[in-house]
């Protein structure tokens, strides 16, 4: 079994705890080693040793949650326009999550913009224009739908299917899937001149599998968006067809009682660099990204 980092969530308020409990897999039974165990304010406590066996020795735990969570991520968005990679933004972003109600919002970020110059020349120039360029940063739903999982792993809206859920066991992680758009199946807007349709929204999220059995913002390790859309000015006689892809990882977390303040290491090109080798990008987009040129956007 892989070294794996787990979260033991002890809830009990202001217990004195003396004892020894072994740690299983719930699915093989098989001792879990080298396990971190942490209380509910994100502390360490303790570990499990080479035989699954944790030690709580004399530990004082409390229930009190800390007041804020703090999350850095690494994320990517790619985007193609009529099947040529025409921009790409990359970086890293730190959130804060007010624990007391679950919202989530960005508080610093460091991105790197870069764009086809040849694609960019083709762009008709207009008065009033809508941009084809839909990458940004990342952001998190502070109250995502209420969906439930049936029998089979479909996940559920108002007893339609919206998505699907699977767990991969070994690595400890919960994956949902879902249709972002229903009950719509396209959204389309028109303005200056342009028509506008998003017409596939899916959703891709990766989260720790506690068994605790919910899975929350605290326990995302990745996610991926995509969208298409199509854009069409009424004078000219081609539709530009826009695929976009978000890559979000998290790569940093922590527990804090400090509003303004974290212990994650200042952002470097350097780091940037290192987690764009990390998570490696797809063969197309390897190929395609020298043509593009850096269109900077935060000096790091």
């Amino acid at each position: 079994m892989n070294k794996s980092l787990f979260v033991l969530l002890l809830v009990f308020c202001s217990l004195r705890l003396s004892a020894q409990t072994e740690l299983k897999d719930s699915g093989t039974m098989l001792p879990v080693t080298n396990a971190m165990v942490y209380d509910s304010c994100g502390t360490v406590i303790g570990h499990s040793d080479d035989r699954g066996v944790i030690r709580l020795k004399n530990v004082n735990v409390e229930s009190k949650r800390k007041k804020y969570y703090h999350f850095r991520v690494y994320y990517r968005t790619v985007e193609d326009v009529n099947s040529t990679l025409k921009y790409y933004n990359e970086g890293i972003a730190d959130f804060l999550v007010t624990t007391k109600n679950g919202k989530a919002k960005r508080v610093r970020s460091y991105s790197s913009l870069f764009a086809s110059d040849s694609l960019l020349a083709l762009d008709i120039r207009r008065s009033f224009e809508v941009s084809d360029m839909h990458v940004g940063t990342p952001y998190f739903h502070s109250k995502p739908r209420r969906t439930t999982i049936d029998s089979t792993g479909n996940v559920m809206l108002a007893n339609h299917v919206i998505g699907s859920f699977v767990k991969r066991e070994d690595a400890h992680e919960a994956v949902y899937t879902i249709d972002e758009l229903y009950p719509k199946t396209c959204i389309s807007a028109n303005l200056f001149g342009y028509h506008q349709v998003l017409d596939k929204f899916n959703s891709t999220t990766v989260f720790h599998d506690t068994g605790l059995g919910k899975h929350s913002i605290y326990d995302i390790k990745a996610f991926n968006e995509y969208r298409h859309l199509t854009l069409k000015h009424k004078k000219e006689a081609v539709t530009k067809d826009i695929d976009v892809n978000d890559y979000v990882y998290v790569i940093a977390s922590e527990f804090s009682d400090d509003k303004k303040g974290n212990s994650f290491p200042k952002v470097t090109k350097a780091m940037i660099d290192e987690y764009r080798n990390k998570y490696p990008l797809e063969p197309v987009v390897l190929e395609q990204l020298p043509k593009l040129s850096p269109k900077d956007r935060t000096k790091i």
